[in-house]
């Protein structure tokens, strides 16, 4: 298996300590391949985000032009250790909502969020199930997501603390939760993609790990808000 499917597997079995080891001891085949997963299989209307994660996304051996248009994209990926890079969210009440009843934000949405006011408000309106007639089961639902997502977060965090040789850099956090009021799932996905850009780094990626905390306490205070 691969070092993302070995860190993705442990992340939903508690397994942090598991995935460090498997990954410490592991060789992997030349012959290996790493095989596509549809992840929103299982919900009936996902709703899906995609968080480029770290202080730095581009590698260090990268060309100054090229650092420069990356630092130019996302000044603020320095202080919050992510960005939006794009979000789709089941609203069908929405003004905006498309045909199938989603709304589309793109990297350019992602980029205009300066504050952590923004950001706040972004993630809000991914995480929130709002429907006309069941507000009040829609604010209970949010609030078990919410716990789910911060608990899955700290698991990953977890697994980067332990980690003390790589840097994920340019790499995503993808994280998925039901739309549709009517199915009772609370529960949410999380999947770590995009590994084209992987280093070796001594000490590890403290800038994903920023990246989650500061993730992390703002879905803190959402779920306050629940």
């Amino acid at each position: 298996p691969s070092s993302s499917s070995l860190l993705n597997s442990n992340i939903e079995n508690d397994g942090a300590s598991k995935w460090q080891e498997e990954f410490d001891t592991e060789e992997i085949p030349p012959n290996s391949y790493l095989i596509l997963r549809n992840a929103t299989k299982g919900f009936a209307k996902p709703c899906v985000i995609d968080l480029k994660m770290g202080v730095q996304t581009y590698e260090p051996t990268a060309p100054i032009d090229k650092q420069l248009r990356e630092h130019q994209k996302y000044p603020q990926q320095l202080k919050f250790g992510f960005r939006i890079t794009g979000m789709r969210v089941y609203d069908p009440h929405h003004e905006d909502a498309d045909d199938s009843g989603y709304r589309i934000f793109s990297k350019h949405y992602g980029r205009h969020l300066k504050t952590q006011k923004d950001v706040m408000d972004a993630l809000r309106i991914f995480v929130s199930s709002k429907t006309r007639s069941k507000l009040e089961q829609s604010h209970s639902q949010t609030s078990r997501m919410l716990g789910d997502l911060i608990s899955k977060l700290y698991q990953l965090e977890l697994c980067f603390q332990k980690n003390k040789e790589l840097s994920f850099y340019a790499s995503s956090i993808l994280i998925i939760r039901e739309g549709d009021l009517t199915k009772g799932n609370f529960d949410c996905c999380l999947k770590t993609i995009d590994f084209g850009h992987v280093c070796r780094k001594t000490g590890g990626d403290q800038g994903y790990i920023h990246g989650i905390q500061t993730l992390r306490t703002i879905l803190e205070l959402l779920q306050e808000e629940t």
